[in-house]
């Protein structure tokens, strides 16, 4: 049994947790990673998904959070309360709630996350790496494949194949979960996601690269995929090419995409173009 001191409360997260919950999320976020990744559009969501969710609190504030969606636990505790027994107590009430199987990621430099995943029993089982480029100088030119035209994605009318066409592309990952695609329904329920303007569709969807502009001025690439027969012919590399030519010529001043570390030829494929590793998150798994 976790130790948890009788200064901290558990319990049930509500709609009116979200502020709070998203300042616990931002101050983890600046000490694993180095700058925010959360928002407060994401709290919503997950709120609104999680089939269930709560909160710990010391006296009226909000210091840590856990949401469970299928079997995927997302826990954060603030940094300046760590050490007194929140993430063991959180720890447990996951497993409580798992169906067989429950999976939590440690992002950055959270090895204390790590450290406590694996005493209870977890095991990596997937590496993502957070890559990035900063966008001062133009990207390397590169051409597109001959009979490739190439158009700004939209938004609606091109959802459908698109999805299709990113699902059909990670199946080939190797040991890869769902879990880029976990990701699409967020990007694609209640707000905008997707940047038009830094967005691309190749040809009658042999390629796409689909873009977002965070608040913090950053490009993100959610997603980069080619059709099985366009594969082998440098059409990834153009798509990649020109969505970061796309972000510096709005005057986006960073470029950022996570990639599973078992995709090597991605990675090598980010690397080409100037990208580098800035970050990691790993993915635990235990079975119950």
């Amino acid at each position: 049994m976790s130790d948890l001191s009788s200064r901290f409360t558990i319990r049930a997260a509500a709609p009116g947790d979200a502020e709070g919950i998203l300042a616990v999320g931002i101050a983890r976020d600046i000490a694993d990673v180095g700058y925010p990744d959360y928002d407060l559009g994401d709290v919503e969501e997950e709120l609104a998904e999680a089939r269930e969710a709560c909160v710990v609190t010391d006296g009226e504030a909000i210091v840590a959070y856990a949401f469970i969606e299928g079997d995927d636990a997302r826990v954060a505790v603030h940094p300046d309360v760590c050490g007194n027994g929140i993430g063991g107590a959180l720890l447990e009430w996951t497993e409580a709630r798992g169906k067989g199987v429950i999976r939590q990621e440690a992002a950055g430099s959270n090895d204390a996350a790590r450290r406590l995943l694996e005493r209870a029993g977890y095991t990596a089982t997937q590496h993502f790496w957070r890559m990035v480029r900063d966008l001062s100088e133009p990207s390397v030119a590169v051409p597109w494949p001959e009979g490739v035209s190439a158009r700004s994605y939209e938004p609606g009318a091109d959802d459908a194949p698109a999805h299709a066409l990113v699902r059909d592309a990670f199946t080939d990952i190797p040991g890869n979960v769902a879990h880029p695609l976990d990701e699409w329904r967020a990007r694609s329920v209640g707000r905008p996601h997707f940047a038009p303007e830094l967005s691309t569709v190749a040809g009658e969807f042999a390629g796409i690269a689909l873009c977002e502009r965070w608040d913090d001025g950053q490009g993100y690439l959610a997603y980069l995929a080619t059709a099985r027969d366009w594969r082998g012919r440098g059409l990834g590399r153009a798509l990649l090419a020109a969505s970061l030519e796309k972000m510096r010529a709005a005057g986006i001043e960073r470029a950022a995409l996570s990639v599973n570390a078992r995709n090597e030829s991605a990675t090598r494929l980010y690397e080409s173009v100037g990208m580098r590793e800035a970050s990691r998150a790993d993915r635990y798994e235990k079975r119950l």
